[in-house]
């Protein structure tokens, strides 16, 4: 008996010696030979070492571990023949992993074979069911191929994980309008583009639809949007995704990043940006990327310490130094902007980004005809003329004649019609001369086409605020009213307008109204003295002295801190005249 027991233990232990020395030898099969890579960093070379020193282990958790961190770097460098033995590898070895068929049918994709990728999509979710990307995936290849009920199931698979997915809402639209459902899709759009999408595509289909339909103005509204949401990408695929971390191509961290700032995704592409700075400190292409995502993020000081590098390598391009000097004038150094401009001008004299550079840097420092000038060299280049004539326009409103600014914004907005940056400049000089009508034609074409814009909202406050206060003068306090109450749908925080109506409300003596404005107001806006001076009044008047009292000195604190002094002393001589603390009406 004990030695049936003792011939079991050694079968047993032969049997897992046996596959134990099988795996390793399936791993160490895969390991595909090292390709050229002299083009490479050194840091890549050091890293396929020690993925190679661990891959080649006896241990067959080192040597999958090894494999497995090869399989990462050549995939990610698009060494697609290498990467394909690792996976293939691994899955020999852990077939029960839903990443290595995954990563094999991306490799497909990366080759171009997108029949392929299907029985490597399905092996990955029979192993994985709750990985939604994959379930997005099959149902594009699906669709590809024209199997449009098999695609609706991956979409509403998908769905299942993620309800508000935009992308499987657009793709089961478009599925309906394959279908002839041409309802059913503007329903599913209509949603989707009132709530949470800002996808290009769903804008673009239902303008499609819209068109079909013959609402123009709804369509170019939806066309208008589509543009706003900036370029298209790819729903994220945290699998793929993060193979990002084992690239060690510049140019290819370059490509990924300017896609992740073009579309807003994640950091907008600074990871990678300063992943490929550390890799090619010499290649002048991710300072210039780095330093445009800090200007855009409103960090100048960061920007120009990024840019100040990349500009004094040796290959640093012109549009570079045109970065360098925008930087500059968000710093309001005017005169370096302008040197930095004209420095990029050496290297591309006909450069229209740099020549508006100069132009801009010569506003800054008051030498308005030069900027004219500077800007008028630009015209004759017709992808740039609606541009420079609104840059000129803005130079003579800086120069204080309005007639020439007024000429040139218009002919900036008859080259691009719906030009934002021209719609608001013109409605703000018709607001100014309180040409209200001509103003809400700029005014409102600006918001219609782009809702989401901060100065667009403004700019109908500010319509709102002048239209109260012009029905008010005429006696129509309940247009005055309704006008600030539609400013408040679009700027519910609008200070002028909570403001104006507080003032409205006090006029007609309804007191509480009134103060739920003012305090409206006085929250965004604590600094502006005559919004605290006229809540204090109305505490004052229904004999809330504490209140009043309370919101002088708060005022009062506050427009010290910005150094306001006067003001702050009108307030303190006006709290003074108040009634002893404590007393009532």
């Amino acid at each position: 008996m004990g030695i049936a027991l003792a011939v079991t233990v050694l079968l047993m232990v032969g049997l897992w010696v046996w596959i134990r020395w099988q795996k390793v030898n399936i791993l160490h099969d895969s390991i595909p030979p090292m390709p050229e890579i002299s083009m490479y960093p050194q840091a890549f070379a050091q890293a396929l070492e020690k993925a190679h020193a661990l891959a080649i282990s006896t241990n067959p958790q080192t040597a999958a571990s090894g494999l497995e961190e090869l399989g990462r770097l050549f995939h990610a460098n698009a060494f697609l023949p290498q990467a394909r033995s690792c996976w293939m590898g691994l899955m020999a070895v852990h077939a029960d992993d839903a990443r290595w068929p995954y990563f094999i049918a991306d490799l497909s994709r990366l080759e171009g074979d997108e029949s392929e990728m299907v029985p490597w999509v399905e092996r990955s979710l029979q192993l994985d069911p709750e990985y939604g990307p994959a379930w997005l995936k099959l149902g594009n290849l699906y669709f590809a191929a024209g199997e449009l009920d098999r695609a609706r199931e991956c979409y509403e698979r998908r769905l299942e994980w993620l309800p508000d997915d935009p992308y499987a809402q657009v793709a089961l639209a478009r599925i309906a309008m394959q279908q002839g459902d041409s309802h059913a899709a503007m329903r599913r759009l209509q949603q989707l583009t009132s709530n949470t999408s800002t996808l290009p595509t769903a804008h673009y289909l239902l303008e499609r639809l819209l068109r079909e339909q013959g609402d123009a103005e709804g369509a170019d509204r939806q066309q208008w949007l589509g543009t706003a949401a900036g370029r298209f990408r790819e729903a994220p695929d945290p699998r793929t995704d993060a193979l990002s971390k084992w690239c060690y191509d510049v140019e290819h961290l370059l490509m990924l990043g300017s896609i992740d700032y073009q579309t807003h995704h994640g950091d907008k592409g600074r990871a990678l940006f300063e992943r490929a700075m550390q890799l090619n400190p010499q290649h002048p292409e991710p300072y210039e990327s780095l330093g445009r995502l800090y200007l855009d993020e409103g960090k100048p000081e960061q920007a120009l310490k990024i840019l100040s590098k990349g500009a004094s390598l040796p290959q640093a391009p012109a549009s570079l130094y045109f970065r360098l000097s925008e930087a500059y004038r968000q710093l309001n150094r005017a005169n370096e902007a302008l040197e930095a401009a004209r420095n990029g001008l050496l290297q591309e004299p006909n450069d229209p980004d740099l020549l508006k550079s100069v132009g801009s840097s010569l506003d800054a420092l008051g030498r308005y005809d030069e900027a004219i000038a500077a800007f008028e060299s630009v015209l004759s280049d017709g992808i740039h003329a609606a541009e420079a004539h609104l840059n000129i326009g803005l130079v003579h409103i800086h120069a204080g004649r309005k007639n020439e600014a007024l000429e040139h914004l218009k002919k900036a907005l008859e080259l691009r019609p719906q030009y934002p940056l021209a719609l608001a400049e013109l409605g703000v000089l018709e607001l100014d001369v309180w040409n209200l009508d001509q103003a809400e034609a700029y005014i409102r074409a600006f918001y219609d086409n782009y809702p989401g814009s901060a100065r667009a909202r403004e700019l109908m406050a500010q319509l709102g605020v002048r239209k109260s206060m012009q029905a008010a003068r005429t006696g129509d306090l309940d247009a005055a009213e309704q006008f600030c109450l539609e400013g408040l749908e679009i700027h519910p925080d609008s200070p002028d307008l909570n403001s104006v109506l507080g003032l409205l409300y006090a006029q007609q003596e309804r007191f509480e109204q009134a103060v739920i404005r003012l305090e409206s107001a006085r929250r965004v806006r604590p600094s502006d003295s005559r919004i605290v001076v006229n809540l204090a009044q109305i505490h004052a008047r229904l004999g809330r002295f504490d209140q009043a009292r309370w919101v002088l000195t708060e005022g009062e604190r506050v427009l010290m801190e910005q150094g306001k002094v006067n003001e702050a002393r009108q307030v303190q001589r006006l709290r003074d005249q108040l009634p002893a603390a404590g007393s009532r009406r």
